[in-house]
């Protein structure tokens, strides 16, 4: 029989995943209201958005809607996992969040835990998800931030003993499910959606050779080899993604070298959030929303 889905709470966070979505009016169907609530909000987000996570903004109300894991580290490469609880954070503006439609299911916050008899060597992973998908085959995982390293050490041995309840950013998460069962319920979607979390976190692993926000290009189309890291968003010769191709990932869209858009004169263009925008054009063309048009 497979696993029962729930929502779990996986701790409050200082910045958002990249990519989260603010939930709009716009975006729910007529009669549906906006979520007022983080329970409300992992609803909205799994029901009407499909995605793996959500985030509740106390201080502002509002709901976030990710495909992507709140991380350890935010892009300062500082502390990003706040104090709080399943009933809240400690500070209103962080952020609330749940993994949506997974197997694994919060037993408790703790200020320590007791490992059992075959204690092992803890993983250290970025996100929680990461953390989960290496515990698939074990009944509990247990997660808990660690300063010195800047990730989350990942348990998967049985707990034998835990401390007193705690919300501090330094808590023990442990979480129970049937082994294997990670991310499973009664439905193909979400059986996808662990592939698909497994594969993203495989690709990750393979590509984890340059800091946050930087991307590892290939340094010519005949050197798979040779990597520099790049900032894709803003690059010039490389908008947008990687001109010759990401070092381990062959799949990945290729990028744009903005100084040979057509009609841009020379030092006319630069690359804006991943697209070349032109604000200079040579004679015959003239300057239309960023673009050279002759």
């Amino acid at each position: 029989m497979p696993a029962m889905a729930v929502n779990s709470f996986m701790g409050c966070y200082s910045t958002l995943p990249t990519g989260a979505s603010a939930v709009s009016p716009d975006d729910l169907p007529i009669g549906v209201a906006l979520p007022s609530t983080s329970s409300g909000c992992a609803s909205v987000c799994l029901e009407y958005y499909a995605v793996h996570y959500s985030l509740w903004q106390a201080s502002s109300t509002q709901c976030y809607c990710s495909g992507d894991s709140p991380r350890a580290l935010d892009s300062n490469y500082d502390r990003n996992i706040d104090a709080g609880n399943i009933d809240g954070c400690t500070a209103t503006s962080d952020y609330h969040a749940y993994m949506l439609e997974t197997s694994m299911s919060l037993v408790g916050q703790y200020a320590s835990v007791t490992l059992g008899d075959d204690q092992e060597k803890p993983g250290l992973y970025p996100t929680f998800q990461e953390c989960f998908a290496s515990c698939v085959d074990s009944t509990q995982a247990v997660v808990m931030y660690n300063q010195p390293y800047g990730n989350f050490f990942c348990y998967c041995t049985p707990i034998a003993a835990a401390g007193a309840a705690s919300s501090s950013s330094a808590s023990f998460f442990i979480y129970s499910h049937p082994a294997g069962a990670y991310g499973s319920a009664a439905s193909t979607f979400v059986r996808r959606q662990l592939r698909e979390r497994m594969a993203i976190a495989r690709n990750r692993a393979l590509r984890a050779v340059c800091p946050n926000e930087l991307t590892a290009c290939r340094v010519s189309s005949d050197d798979d080899t040779s990597f520099e890291c790049i900032d894709t968003q803003s690059e010039l010769e490389s908008c947008g993604g990687c001109v010759y191709g990401e070092y381990n990932n062959a799949t990945a869209i290729l990028g744009t070298d903005c100084g040979t858009s057509a009609g841009t004169s020379l030092g006319g263009a630069t690359c804006l959030k991943g697209k070349c925008v032109s604000f200079a054009c040579k004679a015959g063309y003239v300057l239309v929303d960023g673009q050279c048009v002759a």
